[in-house]
């Protein structure tokens, strides 16, 4: 299966590790609370909670510095980021502040389920991230207001899905990589 580390950059990415096998454990979601930015925290198996928190917590975190990269506080992201995806998203910020770019709009809703349970200190997490229908998440040149232009058309067309190597790192859940399989397009 063709997988690509997804980068905010259209058009580029890398070469990525094979995804492990799939376990289907049960999602339900909790509520932000009232007027929290951001998607909810969904509720997973215990052994994954704090996993899928962590997630959570960086998505938001990086869906705020996506609408102005130019002040947003990078290095804040660090807690949540080792490895891989240290290197993907420092350098994927690093170009959008550089290039001028940001993005608006209503960030596309994860969908982050619990694909395996390795041990106590390494889960994969898996998401098919869900655009709005109403408010799309659009990349723009902050300089003029207009939209990046779309690159080539994708076939299949995304969403795709991403496998979220997460691991603990000094007691802390951080995402280790981003794989993203662009073979088929994913339902959710």
């Amino acid at each position: 299966m063709p997988t690509q580390t997804p980068s905010l950059d259209s058009g580029q990415s890398t070469s990525a590790s094979a995804t492990p096998s799939t376990s289907t454990p049960s999602v339900t979601r909790t509520a932000t609370s009232p007027g929290s930015p951001g998607v909810p925290t969904p509720s997973v198996t215990a052994q994954a909670q704090r996993a899928v928190d962590s997630y959570i917590a960086f998505y938001n975190a990086s869906g705020a510095a996506d609408r102005d990269p130019a002040h947003a506080d990078i290095a804040a992201l660090g807690r949540y980021l080792t490895g891989k995806a240290k290197t993907l998203f420092d350098s994927n910020y690093a170009s959008m502040k550089k290039s001028g770019l940001a993005y608006r709009g209503t960030a596309p809703d994860p969908r982050v389920k619990v694909r395996q349970i390795f041990s106590a200190e390494s889960v994969f997490l898996e998401s098919c991230p869900l655009l709005s229908a109403t408010d799309p998440y659009v990349e723009y040149t902050v300089s003029n207001g207009k939209p990046v232009a779309a690159g080539v058309k994708r076939n299949p067309p995304p969403p795709y899905l991403l496998i979220l190597p997460m691991v603990k790192v000094g007691g802390h859940w951080k995402l280790s990589d981003v794989v993203q399989n662009t073979s088929k397009t994913c339902t959710g």
